[in-house]
């Protein structure tokens, strides 16, 4: 074979990697991402990268017969899509970094992965990934946001918002409760957590545990997620009132200063869908200004509700992010900018955390993370 032929098979190669890992995360997304988690998800999950690659390299070397110039073609629309929607990413997550400010918390030694709770596989990809991968670099993001109906009196008002812990038995208790001294050191008016407290059923007791420390001046605000719903919904949210938390199943709070409220709807949609009654009841009572959902899916709620601003979470900002490409695994139909970082949905600025935890303790380019909300008029 000659250099220039081995040097086209390289960069054809590349291209068809780029469309096939494209086309394979965009089924995985609408597909096996809202499935139980399961051995066979986490397999899919850790394998489509490297199949991407491996059935690009492979349309590659046969472009040559009949049936391989059908295959370029495929391969190369595929990957100027995914380069499409690479880009229109990058150009949002730029606009989110001039929104948001970052600063690393520094947990207590000994914040790390249980090696020991690990099965076979995650051990293997884990062990090989340890140099890159930091799965408890919690980190504090920061966003001034202006309300254009805030009362006076919330002027400067702070909210930490904190989701997706997946408490399970990869990430050590000591990680769990270093959290909590980090978000109580910020003295924080409001907390609201975002769902998705455990992984699987034996560790709900484990949520007082974990996040009875948690203190805020106003308290605590929360929903549930789905893996709080596919396992027992009803205990979660016992747990969640014994640490103090008032959970919010597709209804409104009030936050009070006076006369004047801070108004924050907290759904639980798709999970426990809302009505058109409750959707009525809801746009009656007044328009909130914070919505707290638990997955992007339900942003369009929030805006047909009115509020200002809605948090998520549930993506975990794809755990693993690629350079240029970005969040990969978003779970979430929403498309590019609201798998991670700020965007906006009509006038409606969204926030989506890459969360707490994860129920796999893999984190590239994505370190765990609390949002910080500075409420300005």
């Amino acid at each position: 074979m000659s250099a220039g032929l081995a040097l086209m098979m390289i960069g054809l190669a590349a291209i068809e990697a780029i469309g096939w890992c494209g086309a394979f995360v965009f089924a995985y997304n609408r597909t096996f991402a809202r499935l139980h988690e399961s051995k066979v998800k986490k397999l899919v999950a850790f394998a489509m990268l490297p199949a991407g690659c491996l059935v690009g390299l492979a349309c590659a070397w046969i472009w040559h017969w009949r049936i391989g110039g059908a295959l370029n073609g495929v391969g190369i629309a595929l990957a100027a899509a995914t380069m499409r929607h690479a880009i229109r990413q990058r150009r949002i997550e730029a606009i989110d970094a001039k929104r948001t400010k970052i600063t690393r918390s520094r947990l207590r030694p000994g914040a790390d992965i249980a090696w020991g709770a690990l099965g076979l596989i995650e051990t293997i990809v884990l062990r090989i990934a340890s140099p890159v991968n930091r799965p408890t670099a919690l980190r504090l993001r920061t966003y001034r946001v202006c309300v254009p109906d805030l009362p006076a009196e919330f002027e400067g008002y702070r909210i930490l918002h904190m989701t997706d812990f997946h408490i399970h038995r990869t990430l050590t208790g000591e990680y769990y409760r270093s959290s909590v001294d980090a978000a109580n050191a910020l003295a924080p008016d409001l907390i609201l957590l975002g769902g998705d407290y455990i992984t699987k059923t034996p560790h709900i007791p484990r949520i007082h545990e974990m996040l009875a420390g948690l203190r805020a001046k106003d308290g605590v605000l929360a929903i549930r997620g789905n893996h709080d719903f596919w396992t027992k919904p009803d205990e979660v949210a016992k747990e969640l009132s014994r640490i103090g938390a008032r959970v919010l199943t597709n209804e409104c709070a009030a936050i009070t200063r006076g006369e004047s409220e801070l108004r924050i709807v907290g759904l639980e949609c798709p999970y426990i869908p809302l009505s058109h009654r409750e959707m009525v009841v809801l746009l009656t009572e007044g328009r909130p200004h914070l919505a707290l959902v638990h997955t992007p899916d339900a942003f369009p709620v929030a805006r047909e509700l009115g509020a200002s601003v809605a948090l998520a979470g549930h993506t975990h900002g794809g755990q693993v992010r690629l350079p240029y490409f970005g969040t990969t695994l978003s779970s979430t139909t929403m498309g590019a900018g609201f798998a991670y970082g700020s965007s906006r949905l009509g006038r409606m600025l969204c926030i989506t955390s890459a969360g707490v935890g994860s129920f796999v303790p893999l984190r590239f380019l994505c370190p765990p993370e609390m949002i910080l909300l500075e409420l300005a008029r």
